[in-house]
């Protein structure tokens, strides 16, 4: 083959491709004999539950038709489940994708996004993407949100700010008195992005959902299927949003994002909610055994309100390497 000079965007120089997880048949070409626990990318460790599996198996006889493109049945379940307008909710491939396009339908190369960090990559990501400008703010010495050095970084050029609560990676919430306070204090030109992709996991009345502050209209909430649901496979996210800001992303949005299979398992997924108890009760006692293990073995760790567990260790790629060995 001839060699070339292609032309890529200049943006695609901070940019890299995003690194998945090792998957378990991976893992088992090298250890065929060893029980293996996939924790990765903070995966479900249960399956679809079966009514999920017989929605998913009568949608799969339809599958030589495109998906319903304005995702109407989803869009109806998810607005009745929280009570807000069918034309409040956007529904994309993972949360991810909605973060995205969000970027992409609001902010101009001369706007800034604020944001924590360590937090979520993708709200880096996106802003780079479309060459907009990223505001990293460091967490506190707890791991949490800095929600006060967020506030002073926002300037007349910040569009969006992040607000990860749980925060991914570090399992942290933030306060309802705090959160309070951090919204009686955002600009007007300002919109929230509370990202709650880990809020179904969280067991405290300490915090709120971005919910509480949904009708100021300068507030978006966005929930996943990907999480305690237990469908990551099948990509389906959400935010609730105001209507002009779902009409501005479907411009951009590609047509039939989500497919038929997600849309028919999400909506049965959202009415099996003593599932989703039992899950949330077994996720709860395995991070308490977890964190009391850390605690007994002299770890550093955040006081996890989700999935996962942060802690630290004196090598990271040793530590890794151990686990993936045993």
């Amino acid at each position: 083959m001839h060699a070339r000079n292609y032309h890529f965007r200049k943006a695609l120089d901070k940019l890299s491709a995003y690194q998945p997880g090792i998957k378990i048949e991976q893992v088992k070409d090298v250890c065929p004999d060893i029980p293996i626990a996939q924790l990765s990318s903070n995966e479900s460790p249960d399956g679809p539950t079966p009514a999920v599996l017989e929605a998913i198996s009568k949608m799969a006889l339809t599958l030589n038709r495109y998906p319903d493109g304005s995702a109407k049945s989803l869009k109806e379940a998810i607005a009745q489940f929280y009570g807000v307008k069918p034309e409040e909710v956007l529904v994309g491939a993972g949360l991810n994708e909605i973060i995205n396009l969000l970027a992409l339908a609001i902010m101009e190369a001369t706007d800034n996004a604020v944001f924590p960090w360590p937090s979520f990559v993708v709200y880096l990501s996106a802003q780079d993407t479309i060459e907009s400008q990223s505001i990293k703010v460091a967490l506190t010495q707890d791991y949490e949100l800095d929600l006060q050095a967020m506030l002073d970084a926002i300037d007349e050029h910040t569009r969006l700010v992040y607000i990860c609560n749980p925060n991914n990676p570090t399992s942290t919430i933030k306060s309802e008195e705090a959160l309070d306070e951090f919204m009686s204090k955002i600009p007007d030109h300002v919109l929230v992005l509370f990202d709650e992709a880990y809020f179904e996991f969280v067991d405290t009345d300490k915090t709120t959902s971005g919910l509480k502050y949904f009708s100021r209209g300068n507030v978006i909430v966005g929930r996943t299927f990907s999480k305690i649901y237990g469908l990551a496979g099948l990509r389906c996210g959400y935010v609730l949003a105001p209507e002009a800001i779902v009409k501005a992303v479907d411009k951009v949005r590609a047509p039939f994002n989500v497919n038929s299979l997600a849309y028919a398992a999400c909506s049965t997924a959202l009415d099996d909610q003593v599932g989703i108890e039992k899950k949330f009760q077994a996720n709860k006692a395995a991070r308490e055994a977890i964190m009391a293990t850390l605690e007994e073995e002299g770890y550093s760790f955040a006081k996890s309100q989700s999935n996962f567990v942060y802690f630290k260790t004196k090598d990271a790629k040793k530590f890794y390497d151990a686990l993936l060995e045993h």
